[in-house]
């Protein structure tokens, strides 16, 4: 039979420390840029809609 080996890692309190910290801070940048999308998406909806209305009036 085959003889098993197990590692055992840890990880020190500044490392785990700064694992969260940079998902925190991802996490974050990922919430601003939502906003932002948004935005962008909705200017284009806007745009949309008047060109819509524009060929509307001019259809009739």
């Amino acid at each position: 039979m085959a003889d098993v080996v197990t590692e055992v890692t840890t990880k020190g309190y500044g490392r785990r420390l700064g694992g969260s910290v940079a998902s925190a801070a991802l996490g974050f940048v990922l919430f601003i840029g939502s906003f932002v999308f948004l935005g962008w998406n909705e200017g284009n909806f806007v745009k949309v809609a008047q060109g819509l209305k524009e060929a509307r009036t001019s259809l009739v």
